[in-house]
């Protein structure tokens, strides 16, 4: 390991430099000192033998925190507390901004770990959010709700959970998105999405085209709604239609609700 190299060259040298003196001093400590010189002599050394054991103590000390420091240079961008990997005892999960790196990390009496989250997802992240946690697919351990990417009008959305040793997002499992592990949410006059966890243990993704010729119907649509096995996503409906009328009836087609993760309405 290459940190403390040379504090522990500094702590070596001063290790031999006191071994050195140790015969001196053990022969200065058996003799009965006569003159007053002598005894000073002794009182030196034995003051230059506790400077240098101070200072091998203090280097050590120096290089043993080192590793502390490297990890605790990640900016904490959010933390939450909660039964993540089904160990029972509160833990807390943490995203973490170490340089251009985003990270998740989750420490609990069964799990200590720190993962790249681009990684995670296969694509890259930026503008991480930490956007709530809880129990959104029923199986008794905590998800995490994350904002993965902001783009100009269209934020991507993802629920991070423990899988076996290490995180996984919840991901399509069969369909046309078959793969997906992020889901839009807003958008512009183009197009709006939203996702919705519904009561059940259903999550629904809806999707709005603006209309274009030869329909020039406003909104084309489409809602799938996913159920849940552990963090897979498999279809369990999908609808589509046309509306007329030149918006979508209610917000929720262009925002993230989940109550159950404490996200009441996210646009992004």
């Amino acid at each position: 390991m290459s940190f403390g190299s040379s504090s522990a060259a500094s702590a070596g040298s001063r290790v031999i430099f006191l071994l050195n003196w140790v015969p001196i001093i053990a022969a200065v400590g058996r003799r009965r000192c006569v003159h007053h010189s002598e005894a000073l002599v002794g009182r030196a050394l034995v003051l230059m033998a506790l400077i240098s054991f101070a200072a091998c103590a203090g280097d050590a000390a120096g290089a043993t925190r080192q590793p502390d420091q490297a990890r605790t240079s990640a900016k904490v961008i959010g933390s939450t507390g909660g039964d993540f990997d089904g160990s029972r005892p509160t833990q807390r999960l943490s995203v973490l901004l170490d340089g251009a790196t985003w990270r998740v990390e989750l420490d609990s009496p069964l799990h200590r770990m720190t993962e790249d989250l681009a990684a995670i997802r296969g694509e890259p992240v930026g503008h991480v959010q930490l956007l709530g946690a809880g129990d959104v697919n029923g199986d008794g351990r905590d998800e995490a709700a994350l904002q993965l990417w902001m783009g100009a009008s269209t934020n991507l959305v993802g629920f991070l959970g423990v899988a076996g040793e290490h995180f996984a997002l919840a991901t399509v499992i069969d369909g046309p998105n078959s793969g997906q592990n992020a889901f839009a949410v807003s958008g512009t006059v183009t197009h709006l999405n939203g996702v919705e966890c519904e009561a059940g243990g259903r999550l629904e993704f809806s999707e709005w085209l603006a209309g274009t010729a030869p329909s020039k119907l406003p909104y084309s649509w489409t809602e799938a709604d996913y159920r849940w096995s552990g963090l897979k996503l498999y279809v369990a409906a999908v609808r589509h239609g046309q509306l007329n009328q030149t918006a979508p009836p209610t917000l929720r087609y262009q925002q993230f609700t989940c109550p159950a993760a404490g996200v009441v309405a996210f646009h992004g």
